[in-house]
């Protein structure tokens, strides 16, 4: 088992890595001899069970996957004494096709982006982003180098 970073001058520094969920972890091991202490990670929001199933059909499958892929990687940098910061994209492509949104975004160039939410949706922020982060939190509270708002 690798030693896990020292704090330098008496304060912690976050010193990180940004993969995705199906990376290869044999780079926990040079990551944490080189001083790198937390390995952060995206596309989370395939743990939540969408209160409207129809939309999300791509997503039904992969909750089961991706729950294993999280646990693999948490069991894998705690071994390392590595944190795990699991985080989750706010509205990916394939999100406009999944939520039924009636909003579309124009950008600069005049292209049109269909089912793009407004900032001033709360009830598709606190459905779609919320939901996920109630989520994780759920499945990160018994993870010691999960850090969160769960933590005492």
């Amino acid at each position: 088992m690798a030693t896990p970073a020292s704090p330098g001058a008496g304060e912690e520094k976050i010193r990180g890595a940004y993969v995705g969920l199906s990376n290869d972890l044999s780079m926990l091991e040079n990551m944490a001899r080189h001083g790198m202490n937390a390995l952060f990670t995206g596309g989370a929001s395939h743990l939540v069970d969408f209160h409207e199933p129809e939309k999300v059909k791509a997503r039904e499958t992969l909750g089961p996957r991706q729950i294993s892929n999280l646990n693999t990687l948490q069991s894998a940098t705690a071994e390392h004494g590595i944190d795990y910061w699991v985080g989750s994209e706010l509205y990916g492509t394939d999100d406009r096709l999944r939520w039924g949104l009636d909003r579309t975004y124009v950008q600069q160039d005049g292209k049109r982006l269909p089912n793009t939410p407004c900032p001033l949706d709360p009830h598709f922020w606190r459905d779609k982003v919320g939901k996920v982060y109630r989520e994780i939190a759920k499945w990160a509270v018994d993870k010691s180098n999960v850090p969160g708002c769960c933590k005492t």
